[in-house]
């Protein structure tokens, strides 16, 4: 897998919605025609200083603003969250998020419980190796789908309840699969959130 680079000078072109600065179009056109985005979906960006948090968030931002339009983590609109250990596990609560916990994630995608869109892609920056875990495992949803029979594709084209994790807040239908119109599914799932949602007070009214 090749590692690329966000060039420095695109840092402060892409908040300031600059986006068709040159080195910007260079990146977004390096990340996209790269073999790794191609095959998996995937681009490995290097090189961003993480010694300060502050400027880890202004890369984090630049990068992901470069490839797509942000969409918010909250309800408050937070574009950038802290992955730590908050003291709470996942589901508990009102609003215990996996990225608050120290539980390790079952298969998921990110996202799939906001009100307004589904993420098609999600950026994520390691401040610091875990001492144990923190492990990432990808999966090639294609070839989960293609051994789904058609049974089982209906279903889960059908809505499901996603939990916002945010209080006095009622869970979003969303189905786990989608196909769009050149024929790709697009996939949201996150099988606690679904389990949440369809718990919720609102799902029995």
């Amino acid at each position: 897998m090749e590692h690329l680079t966000f060039p420095q000078h695109a840092l402060d072109a892409t908040p300031r919605g600059r986006l068709e600065d040159p080195s910007v179009i260079a990146f977004r056109k390096e990340v996209f025609t790269s073999p790794g985005w191609i095959e998996h979906g995937l681009a490995i960006v290097e090189g961003i200083p993480v010694e300060e948090p502050a400027l880890a968030a202004r890369y984090a931002t630049a990068v992901s603003s470069a490839l797509g339009r942000l969409l918010p983590q909250d309800g408050a609109g937070q574009l950038v969250r802290e992955v730590k250990y908050r003291g709470v596990k996942l589901g508990e609560g009102a609003t215990g998020r996996y990225s608050d916990s120290r539980e390790g994630g079952q298969f998921h995608t990110d996202g799939p419980h906001r009100p307004d869109t589904a993420p098609d892609w999600f950026a994520l920056l390691c401040i610091r190796q875990a001492r144990v875990g923190g492990g990432l495992i990808l999966v090639p949803t294609g070839e989960i789908i293609r051994k789904l029979d058609s049974d089982a594709l209906a279903v889960l084209q059908e809505p499901f309840l996603f939990d916002q994790r945010e209080d006095g807040v009622p869970p979003v239908p969303r189905p786990v699969l989608v196909q769009q119109p050149d024929g790709q599914w697009h996939v949201n799932y996150l099988r606690e959130y679904i389990e949440l949602g369809h718990r919720h007070p609102s799902a029995h009214h």
